[in-house]
Formats: C-alpha cells, sequence, structure tokens
C-alpha cells in the first residue's frame, strides 16, 4: 500500500515539476533580454536571406554572360569554317 501512495506522489511530483518548467520557460521567453535576442536574430536571418537573393541574382546574370559569349564563340566558329571551307575550293581550283 505504502508503494503505491509513494508512485502516486512521484506522478504528482512530476506534473508539478513540468508546470514549474513551463511557466519557468514562458517567463524566459518573455523576458526583454530574450526578445531582444530574437529581434537581433531576425534582422540577422533577414539580412542573409537578401544576400542568398541578391547571390542568386548575380549568379543567374553571370550564366547569362557566359551563354552569350558562347554563342559568340559557335558564332566565330562558324565564320572560321565558312572561311576555311572558301580558302579549300579556292585552292582547289
Amino acid at each position: 500500500m505504502a508503494f503505491l501512495v509513494n508512485r502516486d506522489l512521484k506522478q504528482s511530483n512530476k506534473s508539478d515539476n513540468a508546470e514549474v518548467e513551463m511557466a519557468e520557460d514562458t517567463n524566459y521567453f518573455l523576458s526583454d533580454e530574450f526578445v531582444a535576442f530574437s529581434t537581433k536574430i531576425a534582422k540577422i536571418h533577414e539580412s542573409k536571406k537578401a544576400l542568398k537573393s541578391e547571390l542568386k541574382a548575380f549568379y543567374e546574370h553571370i550564366k547569362e554572360q557566359e551563354k552569350a559569349l558562347d554563342d559568340e564563340a559557335k558564332s566565330a566558329e562558324k565564320e572560321f569554317s565558312d572561311w576555311k571551307k572558301t580558302v579549300k575550293s579556292k585552292t582547289e581550283e
């Protein structure tokens, strides 16, 4: 019988401890210090998102420039190939 009473007291104490911890957590999260910390972290997070967006836009711009250079190189290669055909046909005549 004493075992059952002791077990019930332990469970009751666990419940009380959980409520006390929850109240301490709530007080912690509502403190001015935590709010200041959270605000700083939110600003850092937004700055990091902006930088990532800027980096993505820069990368896309560079890829467009790279494609333009590839197209220019293909055009130059075609011109050179056409010129070689012209020179080759003139030497065969």
